[in-house]
């Protein structure tokens, strides 16, 4: 199984402690907060200049306030 993660937008930090009660009971997933900071909408790039996101999880932080993703 893989580990998932739910991040949680830091705009809305009144969920953090509801998702991380209600998602870790038994499951393998991680609840954290969005740290990222400045302009999200420029398309990460690794080294090599290829896009190593594999979806665009801002939608659902703006909307939901937060989104679950597998770690890989």
């Amino acid at each position: 199984m893989a580990h998932r993660i739910c991040i949680v937008s830091a705009y809305r930090p009144d969920l953090f402690d509801e998702a991380r009660h209600a998602l870790s009971l038994g499951q393998n997933i991680e609840v954290i907060v969005d740290r990222r900071i400045g302009d999200r909408r420029t398309i990460a790039r690794d080294a090599s200049g290829t896009d190593r996101r594999r979806r665009n999880i801002e939608d659902e932080l703006r909307t939901e306030g937060y989104a679950i993703v597998e770690q890989q």
